[in-house]
Order: C-alpha cells, then sequence, then structure tokens
C-alpha cells in the first residue's frame, strides 16, 4: 500500500525523554471538541470572524468546564498566540504539560473575554 508516516524529531524527543524519566507519557488535556471555523459554519453560527476555533461540545468536569468554556465559544488565542485552525489549538497543548496554567482568548456572542485554564493529564479511555 505504500503508506508512510512521519513523525517530527521534537515530538519524538519530547516522548522518548518521558518515557526514560517516567515510564510513561503524559498528554495537556484541555477538554474541548474543536472544530474548523470555516466561512460556512461562522455564518450559520451567527459569529463575527472566521479565524479561530470552535468549540463544538465542551467535556463534563474537564478544565475547559472548569474554566468557564462553553460550546459555541471560539478559542482565538492560546497564550496570546493566535488560532488559524484546529491543528493551531492541538499544537499549542502538545507543546504544555498537566498542571500548566493557560491563557484562553475567546469570543462569546460577539464580545472577546479572556479566561485561565489549568491543563489536566488526558483521562484513560
Amino acid at each position: 500500500v505504500s503508506i508512510g508516516f512521519a513523525i517530527p524529531s521534537p515530538t519524538v524527543i519530547d516522548v522518548v525523554g518521558q518515557l526514560l524519566e517516567t515510564g510513561q507519557v503524559e498528554h495537556a488535556f484541555l477538554g474541548v471538541e474543536p472544530a474548523e471555523l470555516t466561512p460556512q459554519v461562522a455564518e450559520r453560527f451567527d459569529i463575527d470572524t472566521d479565524e479561530g476555533v470552535l468549540v463544538f461540545s465542551v467535556v463534563e468536569g474537564s478544565p475547559a468546564a472548569q474554566a468557564g468554556l462553553r460550546a459555541g465559544d471560539v478559542i482565538i488565542a492560546v497564550d496570546g498566540e493566535p488560532l488559524r485552525a484546529v491543528e493551531d489549538l492541538l499544537a499549542a497543548l502538545r507543546e504544555r504539560s498537566p498542571g500548566d496554567r493557560v491563557a484562553l482568548d475567546i469570543l462569546r456572542r460577539g464580545g472577546q473575554r479572556s479566561l485561565t485554564v489549568t491543563l489536566a493529564d488526558r483521562p484513560e479511555e
């Protein structure tokens, strides 16, 4: 089938380092189901921007829920770094560890606000 996979070297270095140090890999957990904010989605949900990440749903009891994030919010920045796509949010979370505090800039009903979230370790499936 000739399918190949590539893993960025910084990811490999981080994962191998965690495995050697603790025997396990920790992943920062926010607790949202993100969705791409396309112009069509923005229009359908009456959102004034097409940049950022739509919060499709929030996991009950998650760090996002505890910080007050809601379905329908649009995350536009993490620690001041703008988000353009879901991959930007996932990359920002990969760079952080459980217990880290992050500032989220969000849009809610046309207004901008900031929330601080303390990330957790991703729960077992």
